[in-house]
């Protein structure tokens, strides 16, 4: 529940722009009490992690959830297509998205998680 609650709030608070990423993990822009952050979402051993850059310099790691086979991104673009890495154009300025995909494979009988979520665009319908 944490994962989900922390993916949903980072995603539906990024900074319009600045959400990046590829199949297997993602960073976006978002404000906090202490200014501004990047976040990082990616697995490793089994492990997913949410790495917190702050503005002025400090990093850090924390373990959102373990005993994970799986980790997959994936970015809906303004044409509705999902794509396996972000920005989805060959220009960042021409890169309009409209949501992200989390899926989080677990391990065998367990199935998956998937979380979808809507992201904020600078001045756009």
């Amino acid at each position: 529940q944490r994962i989900m609650h922390l993916v949903t709030r980072d995603l539906s608070e990024a900074r319009p722009g600045t959400v990046q990423g590829d199949a297997g993990m993602i960073t976006l822009g978002r404000s906090a009490e202490a200014g501004p952050v990047t976040l990082t979402y990616a697995l490793a051993d089994g492990q997913i992690s949410r790495q917190v850059t702050q503005n002025r310099g400090g990093v850090t790691t924390q373990a959102m959830l373990t005993d994970v086979t799986g980790l997959r991104w994936q970015y809906l673009d303004q044409n509705g297509a999902w794509q396996d890495a972000w920005p989805g154009t060959t220009s960042a300025d021409e890169a309009d998205l409209r949501a992200v995909a989390m899926t989080i494979a677990l391990p065998p009988g367990a199935g998956e998680l998937r979380r979808i979520v809507a992201v904020p665009r600078a001045g756009k319908p």
